[in-house]
């Protein structure tokens, strides 16, 4: 008992704990950072009390528990209100020099995370940007139209550029795991398409996936036929 310099109890509810110091209402600073949170719950502060707060924080790294609050908030928005705050702070860092080595400790960092993950953690990892980025960069051949029309001809349910492990295939049918492939003529000879067709063709039969490849040349030539030949013995 002789530590204790008085026998007053922590102001928190459901602490109990004694207070070591003479003054103080509360025994930890845990104690005390959840009573401030419960007190500045719904507090409206002006702009330049923001600009204080703003400036009294920088250069100062945040502890675990400011980072978690953090994301349990981020978390807690709408996907409008966390667009508009990534905005924002694209827009502030600009013009703004970081330390030196910045960009080599992030790239560090995320392939390590990266190396740590799974084939399938990876596609997931990637498939947003993948799918913004096919998007954007997408625009659709005229001998896969061809194909499309004779699909839906006959009413069956099909999908167009959908995510098969790293590739977007032209035209997917789910029910049937069934990837259709409207190939190029010239551009699906070059070396690279071959590659990537080789692989997509391997990754498909590994997980369960069956794949027709569709020519060009036949497509023009008669897409009906074209559709069939292709569909023998696979379906």
């Amino acid at each position: 008992m002789s530590n204790w310099v008085d026998m007053e109890i922590c102001q928190r509810e459901s602490c109990n704990n004694k207070v070591k110091r003479k003054g103080l209402k509360y025994c930890c600073p845990e104690c005390w950072y959840i009573i401030l949170s419960e007190k500045m719950k719904g507090r409206v502060f002006s702009e330049e009390s923001k600009r204080k707060m703003s400036e009294a924080r920088k250069g100062k790294p945040l502890s675990s528990r400011n980072k978690e609050g953090i994301k349990k908030y981020y978390k807690s928005l709408s996907a409008e209100k966390r667009k508009a705050i990534t905005f924002k702070a694209i827009e502030a860092s600009r013009g703004v020099k970081k330390p030196d080595g910045f960009g080599k400790k992030i790239s560090k960092a995320n392939s390590a995370r990266f190396a740590k993950m799974t084939k399938s953690e990876r596609a997931s990892h990637m498939k947003p940007a993948m799918i913004a980025s096919c998007k954007n960069s997408y625009s659709v051949s005229s001998i896969e139209l061809m194909i499309r029309d004779i699909l839906d001809e006959v009413g069956i349910k099909y999908v167009t550029q959908e995510l098969i492990g790293f590739w977007f295939v032209d035209i997917y049918i789910p029910h049937k795991k069934l990837i259709i492939e409207c190939n190029g003529d010239y551009w699906h000879n070059l070396p690279e398409r071959k590659k990537r067709d080789k692989r997509l063709k391997r990754y498909a039969r590994e997980n369960g996936y069956k794949t027709v490849f569709l020519w060009e040349s036949s497509i023009r030539e008669n897409p009906k036929r074209a559709l069939i030949y292709g569909l023998k013995g696979v379906v």
